[in-house]
């Protein structure tokens, strides 16, 4: 039978059984010559006192089980049935005693045998059992009390201070529990109401009410959890989810990268077989922060949910931010980009890019745009016909700058030189159209202007004004000139006072004379016609 429950501080019951009735039956069938006295019935009601048993010989004094005061003490003479029994007759320091059930012949009866609380035979080792457990409130101790066989419970043994579960069948294994040699105060604890989920571990709060938790457990060493953190108790093992032999102290990984390790530098290592995320979910900001000893954040990846900025912070500083527009601005404070992508250095005061700008560089000073190549560096625009149809580049092997247009060379730049359809320059400015053949222009020649067939230079002013080359000196920059005049048709020499104008189809040559008493002039007629010469008003026409 099961017997169970006998409740503390009050009158023991009787816990329901199954095997009750059954337990009764074999109780009353004992031989009467084993107990002192006659065979009682088992008690049947739901409150009752507690259940004695048949005392052979060697207990204490008798008290009501359960209750403090002194009821009963029947004495242990033969022919005395007590109606209660002794809770010192239980107390583990009362020294050996018998429970006087002899084994019955179809094995499921109670049966005799010895309880000692310090040593057991191997006699007990076949007894399969359920055990009823009262509390001894006077020692503060849990005392077993009663033992009765069922086959559908595995055997109990109590030995060497352990409480020991044998295995059900023929087999002579068991599981247990032990009270360690260094127990320094007593402790009770209580057990979790239900059963827990598969996997579950039984923790502590500390005060030895025990409950079910879902801690993982390595394979050696396991976690340690103190109440505010779990952790590995081996503090040199590295932990591995989705993975046997993690590469850092954690490795997570949903599918195999293939062959690759992580960095030895590693501490956490994500991988996968395609893609590899690590997210952050957050309503405001999200960082991931870079510190040492000397500032904790002194670099960081910011996500603003608020304006949907991203923001690089080096050396506490915002550095970098890629606003939602898709714009980028660096530099130092809060940026705010004009253009695709703006570079401050300094605030250059209350002015805007231009609305095209897809690049803008702006300082409180003198702003650069810096190329260092070895060889050639250059700026190429492009279209869709042609990707470098427009350059500006540096030859670094002679130094120059050539500048490109529509695919070919246009204007180059060599040291003070200057030429426009041609690498080498001659001159100051050397305006080339075709090769002259192997002609050079003179090496005091500011100016060359070259082709391969005719060369001009024109000019083109409207029909009232003029259009000339003046030539000038130190003492006079403009010490003569040549002019046409488009409102008069003519050209116009002028060489200080002196002038001279071609005009029309006459061929009019008009000269100026700054004519005094002290000058002697020789006009000599150049034309066969002497009538053609006169002076008037002191001008001579020719």
């Amino acid at each position: 039978g099961i017997l169970r429950d006998v409740v503390t501080l009050g009158t023991p019951k009787w816990a329901a059984s199954l095997s009750l009735n059954r337990a009764l039956a074999q109780y009353k069938d004992l031989s009467p010559e084993v107990f002192v006295g006659t065979s009682p019935d088992l008690p049947t009601g739901s409150e009752v006192t507690p259940f004695f048993q048949p005392i052979k010989s060697g207990f204490p004094p008798l008290q009501p089980l359960g209750h403090r005061d002194p009821v009963l003490t029947p004495p242990r003479s033969t022919g005395t049935i007590p109606a209660q029994v002794s809770r010192d007759a239980f107390d583990l320091d009362a020294g050996p005693f018998n429970l006087g059930f002899p084994p019955q012949r179809d094995g499921y009866g109670p049966r005799k045998y010895n309880i000692n609380p310090e040593t057991f035979g191997s006699a007990q080792k076949e007894i399969t059992v359920d055990i009823l457990a009262f509390r001894d409130f006077q020692k503060n101790s849990l005392v077993n009390i009663l033992v009765y066989q069922d086959s559908s419970i595995p055997g109990l043994v109590i030995e060497n201070g352990a409480l020991i579960f044998k295995e059900t069948g023929a087999g002579s294994d068991y599981v247990g529990l032990i009270a360690p040699a260094s127990v320094t105060a007593s402790q009770i604890y209580t057990l979790p109401p239900a059963d827990g989920s598969s996997g579950d571990s039984l923790i502590t709060d500390g005060s030895g009410v025990l409950t079910w938790a879902t801690i993982a457990a390595g394979s050696s060493g396991g976690w340690t959890d103190d109440g505010l953190n779990v952790r590995l108790s081996t503090v040199t093992d590295s932990v591995g989810i989705g993975i046997a032999s993690p590469d850092g102290k954690l490795h997570v990984m949903a599918a195999s990268a293939g062959a690759v390790s992580a960095n030895g530098n590693s501490v956490i290592t994500l991988e996968n077989d395609l893609h590899v995320w690590l997210t952050l979910l957050s309503t405001s900001v999200g960082r991931v922060v870079f510190g040492d000893v000397a500032d904790n954040d002194i670099g960081q990846i910011i996500y603003n949910h608020v304006d949907d900025s991203l923001g690089f912070v080096t050396n506490t500083t915002l550095a970098l931010r890629i606003a939602s527009s898709q714009e980028v601005g660096i530099g130092t404070g809060t940026i705010a980009p004009d253009s695709l992508l703006h570079v401050m250095q300094s605030s250059a005061g209350a002015v805007s890019a231009a609305a095209d700008a897809v690049l803008t560089l702006e300082t409180g000073s003198n702003v650069w745009l810096s190329f260092l190549s070895p060889t050639n560096s250059g700026i190429a625009f492009g279209d869709v016909a042609d990707n470098d149809v427009g350059q500006i580049y540096y030859l670094h092997s002679d130094n120059t700058m050539h500048f490109v247009s529509g695919a070919a060379e246009s204007v180059v730049l060599k040291g003070t030189k200057v030429g426009i359809g041609i690498d080498s320059p001659d001159s100051t400015l050397h305006l080339w159209e075709g090769s002259a053949g192997a002609v050079s222009a003179l090496g005091n020649t500011p100016l060359t202007i070259e082709n391969n067939a005719g060369a001009a230079i024109q000019f083109l002013t409207p029909n009232t004004n003029q259009a000339g080359l003046v030539f000038g000196d130190p003492d006079n920059n403009n010490r003569a000139q040549y002019i046409f005049d488009h409102s008069i048709d003519s050209h116009v020499w002028v060489l200080g006072s002196t002038k001279m104008r071609l005009s029309g189809t006459d061929l009019e040559l008009a000269v100026d004379l700054d004519i005094s008493d002290q000058s002697i002039y020789n006009i000599r007629e150049e034309t066969s016609d002497p009538t053609l010469a006169s002076f008037l008003d002191g001008e001579i026409a020719i």
